[in-house]
């Protein structure tokens, strides 16, 4: 994906982040760290012994990471990731 649509997709993900996660949203996070590499990589991700990904900011983390993927179209991680949409 070209620098300029990933960057304008991830200032939509942002502006929308208030809105809320689709009730078709199921499953939960499975810890990969994929959507906290979208643009760039995420200066708070850190990892652990079992390279399992965590956010070192995580009880203030901004909403569009908290509600990450909040509707279908915005999973652009979705082979990896373990939400899913009905």
């Amino acid at each position: 994906m070209p620098a300029k649509i990933a960057m304008i997709k991830t200032l939509k993900r942002t502006a929308t982040s208030v809105l809320p996660i689709s009730k078709k949203r199921t499953g939960s996070c499975l810890r990969c760290g994929q959507c906290c590499k979208l643009l760039v990589n995420c200066p708070f991700l850190r990892y652990d012994a079992e390279n399992k990904s965590s956010c070192s900011i995580y009880k203030c983390r901004p909403l569009n990471c908290l509600k990450y993927p909040r509707i279908s179209s915005e999973s652009v991680t979705a082979d990896k990731c373990g939400f899913k949409f009905e």
